[in-house]
C-alpha cells in the first residue's frame, strides 16, 4: 500500500530539546539519534540502542513510538502493534501513535478498527490531513462512498494542497462515475509533476469515462512516451479501439497486452468478446476458458492463503475479469445448446461476483431456454432491480410473460417502461398482444384479424428493441487504479 509510518518528536520532546531545562537531555539525545537514523534507514544501527534506551526509559511513548516504526520495518507486525499500544496506553492523547496504529491495522486489512483510530486521532488533532488521506482510503475499501467522499472534503478543506488526498479524491470520484469533476484535481496535480505517469494514467482513464476518447489516448501516448511500460495502458488504449468498433487495432492491442503479461484476464475476455462478434466462435471459446483457468488459479491461491474468501470485491481485486469471462464462456455453452454448462458457469459467475445484473441476465436466458419459467421471470426482475435500463431485459420478460399467460404482468410492463423513460411506441404493442392471447378475448377478434396481427408482431418480436433504445451491450471491465496511500 505504501503506507508511511510517522516517527517525530512530541512537543514535550521537542521543547526539552530546545531549552533544555529541566529536561533529561540522554533521553532527549537518544530519541534525536534513532529519530535521525529512522529517516536515513539505518534501522539495523536503531535496534541495540533502542532496546538500550527503553531499558533506560521503559515509560517513554517516543520510544515506544520509534520501537513501533522499526518492527513494522521488518514485518514483526505482532511487535509493531504492541508498541504503538503501549504509546496509547501510556500517552491517550498522542494522536501520532493512534494514526500509526490505524495504519498498521490498515495494511492487515483490519479496516474496522483501523476507522476508529484515524477517528481517534483526528479527534485530537483536527488538522491531521494524512489521518483524513487514510481513513478517506479505508471507507472507500469498506464501500462507504458518501463517507470517504465527506472525509476527503474535510481534509481538503484543511490542507488544500495535500497531493495524496487530491489524487485519492480525484480517484474515489471516478469510482462513482463523477469524471467531470475529478479532471481538474488531475489537472492541478499535473501542473505541479507533469511527468506522473500515475496522474496522467488517471487523467486518461477519466477522459475515457466520459467518452473523450481523442483526450484519453493523449494521456496514454505521453506516458508511453515517457517510457512506461504498463499493460494497463494497453488494455485501455485497446478498449478505446474496441469503443470505436476499431476491432483489428483493439485485437492488436490485447494481443500485446497478453504479451506483456500472459496471465491478464480482461484482456483475454475483451479478445474473446471481439472475436464474437466477428463469429470467430473457436477463438472466443479459447480466449474465455484461458481468461476462466486463471481466474480458477488465482482464486485457489487466494483460497489456500485466506481458507476462505472474504467478499466478491476481493476476488474482483484478485481475479479482475473473472466473472466477465465465466459468463462470456456460458453464452457460447449456450449457442451450442449446452444448457446445463452454461448454467452451471452463469452460477459460478453470480456466486463469485455477487449481485450483478450480467449474470442474473445470462441465468434468465438459460432457464428460460429449458422451459423453466418461473426461474428465468426471477432473474429478469432481479436484473432489473440492479439496472432498469438493462438491454433486453424487459423484452424478455415479456416473452416469459407471454409464455405464462401472464397477461396482468405485461400489461405492468407498460407502467415500467414509462417509470425507466423509454418512449411509447415501443411499449403500445405489449397491451394489445396480452389482450389478443388472452382465451377470453379471442372471440371478439376475427380469425383472420388475429392471424394478421399476431403475423406481425411475431415478425418483429421486440429484438430490436435494446438496438433501438440502447447501444449493444459489449464485456466492459472496469478502469485499474492504484491509490496514493499515505
Amino acid at each position: 500500500m505504501g503506507l508511511s509510518f510517522i516517527i517525530g518528536l512530541n512537543s514535550l520532546v521537542q521543547k526539552m530539546l530546545s531549552t533544555n531545562i529541566n529536561a533529561d537531555t540522554s533521553l532527549a539525545k537518544s530519541i534525536e539519534h534513532l529519530v535521525a537514523c529512522y529517516n536515513q534507514g539505518k534501522f539495523g544501527q536503531i535496534t541495540d540502542e533502542l532496546a538500550k534506551s527503553l531499558e533506560q526509559f521503559p515509560n517513554s511513548p517516543d520510544l515506544w513510538n520509534i520501537a513501533g516504526g522499526v518492527a513494522t520495518h521488518f514485518q514483526n507486525i505482532p511487535l509493531a502493534e504492541e508498541c504503538f499500544r503501549k504509546v496509547i496506553s501510556l500517552q491517550p492523547s498522542n494522536s501520532v501513535a493512534l494514526f500509526n496504529l490505524g495504519n498498521l491495522l490498515q495494511q492487515e486489512g483490519r479496516f474496522f478498527e483501523a476507522t476508529k483510530h484515524y477517528k481517534s486521532a483526528i479527534k485530537i488533532n483536527p488538522k491531521f490531513a494524512n489521518a483524513y488521506n487514510n481513513l478517506g482510503n479505508v471507507q472507500k475499501d469498506l464501500g462507504l462512498l458518501s463517507e470517504a467522499k465527506s472525509t476527503f472534503k474535510k481534509g481538503l478543506s484543511i490542507a488544500p494542497n495535500h497531493q495524496s488526498l487530491i489524487f485519492n479524491f480525484a480517484a474515489l470520484l471516478q469510482h462513482l462515475q463523477e469524471a467531470k469533476q475529478a479532471i481538474p484535481l488531475l489537472k492541478s496535480l499535473l501542473s505541479l509533476d507533469p511527468e506522473n505517469s500515475k496522474v496522467l494514467f488517471h487523467l486518461g482513464t477519466a477522459y475515457q469515462q466520459l467518452e473523450c476518447f481523442d483526450l484519453a489516448q493523449e494521456a496514454y501516448q505521453k506516458m508511453m512516451s515517457l517510457g512506461c511500460q504498463d499493460p494497463e495502458v494497453q488494455f485501455n488504449v485497446g478498449c478505446i479501439f474496441q469503443s470505436l468498433n476499431k476491432r483489428e487495432a483493439a485485437i492488436e492491442k490485447f494481443n500485446t497486452v497478453i504479451e506483456m503479461d500472459p496471465s491478464h484476464i480482461p484482456s483475454r475476455v475483451n479478445l474473446g468478446a471481439l472475436y464474437c462478434d466477428i463469429n470467430e466462435i473457436v477463438r472466443a471459446e479459447a480466449c474465455f476458458k484461458k481468461a476462466v483457468s486463471l481466474g480458477r488459479k488465482s482464486l485457489a491461491v487466494l483460497k489456500d492463503q485466506t481458507s476462505q474468501f472474504e467478499n466478491n470485491q476481493q476476488i474482483q481485486e484478485i481475479a479482475p475479469g473473472y466473472v466477465e469471462a465465466l459468463n462470456g464462456l456460458g453464452m457460447l455453452h449456450q449457442k451450442k445448446g449446452d444448457l446445463e454448462g452454461a448454467l452451471s458457469l452463469h452460477k459460478e459467475a453470480l456466486l463469485h461476483g455477487g449481485e450483478n445484473a450480467d449474470s442474473h441476465h445470462h441465468l434468465a436466458c438459460v432457464f428460460y431456454e429449458m422451459n423453466n419459467f418461473d426461474l428465468a421471470e426471477h432473474h429478469h426482475k432481479k436484473t432489473l432491480e440492479i439496472d432498469s435500463k438493462y438491454p433486453n431485459a424487459l423484452n424478455l420478460l415479456f416473452l416469459v410473460y407471454r409464455k405464462t399467460s401472464n397477461w396482468r404482468g405485461i400489461f405492468k410492463l407498460d407502467t415500467l417502461l414509462k417509470n425507466v423513460g423509454l418512449s411509447n411506441d415501443l411499449i403500445s404493442p405489449w397491451p394489445m398482444l396480452a389482450f389478443e392471447d388472452n382465451p377470453a378475448n379471442q372471440k371478439k377478434r376475427s380469425k383472420s384479424q388475429q392471424r394478421t396481427e399476431r403475423g406481425k408482431l411475431n415478425s418483429v418480436e421486440f429484438q430490436n428493441f435494446s438496438k433501438k433504445k440502447h447501444k449493444d451491450r459489449k464485456i466492459k471491465l472496469g478502469y485499474f487504479s492504484s491509490d496514493f496511500r499515505d
